[in-house]
């Protein structure tokens, strides 16, 4: 292994090496004028270390990664039918999602029973190989219940609906009521939980 301490200047060292010579000169010449007879005293063994019953080293506990949950309202649709598909202005808003979030490594991905909603996670299921989980829009408790109990290192990202993504961020502790305009599609709402923390730190960013 290389030395961390660097090279001496050359006066310096040859400075060592010329006060060494002398000094390992005089060392023989007194090794050679002792009594040969004399017998080298043996060296003093270390003492011995007994460890006792229960000494060994803990086990380090794993470090906390923490957990985020990301809550979007879906992206744009077509029309004010009961079921829309996403609408131009749409997809392209679900594209951006994808590229906001898919180098976060996601590990589940949900949305509700309409397809605006699963249309709006299509893209980044597509870049991160996730299958949209599926929940009723209307259980919103439920769904709140769940991911607050995420596993640590978690980072999971729900796309519901207007009247539903406020109730799930308050209901997960992202401060006070608000409400989503209709024509609000941007707002992304970010909980990061530090480890065990019950309450989380919120972030609002937008998607346009």
């Amino acid at each position: 292994m290389a030395s961390s301490f660097p090279e001496p200047a050359r006066p310096l060292r040859d400075n060592f090496r010329a006060w060494l010579a002398p000094a390992v000169l005089l060392a023989v010449a007194c090794s050679s004028s002792s009594d040969p007879t004399t017998p080298t005293p043996a060296p003093t063994p270390a003492p011995s270390v007994t460890v006792e019953d229960g000494g060994a080293t803990p086990t380090p506990t794993p470090t906390c990664l923490g957990r985020s949950v990301v809550i979007t309202r879906h992206a744009e649709k077509q029309d004010a039918t009961s079921d829309p598909s996403l609408s131009a202005a749409g997809r392209a808003r679900a594209d951006r999602l994808a590229a906001l979030f898919a180098e976060r490594s996601p590990t589940r991905l949900v949305a509700t029973e309409y397809k605006r909603t699963q249309e709006t996670l299509a893209p980044l299921a597509k870049r991160t190989g996730l299958t949209v989980d599926v929940r009723d829009a209307a259980d919103v408790k439920p769904l709140a219940k769940e991911l607050a109990a995420t596993a640590d290192g978690s980072f999971v990202i729900v796309a519901g609906h207007s009247n539903t993504v406020p109730d799930l961020v308050t209901t997960l502790g992202g401060g006070k009521a608000f409400t989503i305009a209709e024509d609000e599609y941007s707002r992304v709402f970010i909980l990061a939980y530090r480890c065990d923390d019950a309450k989380p730190t919120l972030t609002e960013l937008s998607s346009d």
